[in-house]
């Protein structure tokens, strides 16, 4: 039976996090209307709860913002606002890294763990319901199928983003460049006199 709860756990977490990145394509989330709007958390932050959940425990290996961004797929900034805006709902509070005076530590405040308690039972009711709609085997399939999508999708953002970010040369580049193509060009021509 622990075997199967844990694929079941391991299936609504590869689910989240296709969801996660469905959203940062543009289309709607199957966690958006679940009832997290009555709890007032949003599913970002709910992902960000139940991570620095660990927080909680004492343990050498703490989630910090980094780990946050890879999971969430968005960016340092919008982390620091997830953060600002927990904190100001009073569900996470941070400190300084007693191991690691740099680095700061997340922990859930009592209202986070009710708050997250509850948006995790509404959350996991919601992806019952989906798998249990659309069968077990096919929400694996969408799952694969779904994060090579994702995959091709970033791979072409990021090649139209470096085509859009690379600057043209400057002029002593321009002319360093049309220097070494006429030294190449000198030299091919000399040796083919020989």
């Amino acid at each position: 039976m622990d075997n199967q709860n844990e694929n079941e756990k391991a299936l609504k977490e590869s689910l989240i996090r296709s969801i996660f990145r469905f959203r940062k394509v543009g289309l709607p989330s199957a966690c958006d209307g679940v009832g997290l709007e009555e709890l007032n958390i949003s599913p970002s932050e709910l992902i960000c709860l139940k991570s620095f959940a660990a927080n909680r425990l004492e343990s050498e290996e703490i989630v910090c913002g980094a780990d946050m961004q890879e999971l969430l797929y968005v960016t340092k900034p919008a982390i620091s606002r997830m953060l600002h805006v927990l904190e100001k709902k009073g569900y996470v509070e941070r400190e300084i890294n007693r191991s690691n005076r740099r680095k700061l530590t997340v922990t859930l405040t009592d209202k986070g763990t009710e708050v997250l308690a509850r948006a995790e039972k509404k959350v996991d009711d919601a992806l019952n319901e989906i798998i249990h709609r659309f069968g077990e085997e096919e929400t694996r399939q969408f799952i694969e199928i779904f994060n090579r999508f994702a995959d091709i999708a970033d791979d072409v953002s990021g090649k139209l983003q470096e085509s859009f970010t690379t600057e043209p040369p400057t002029k002593q580049e321009m002319k360093a460049q049309l220097k070494e193509q006429l030294k190449e060009l000198l030299k091919e021509r000399i040796k083919n006199m020989r």
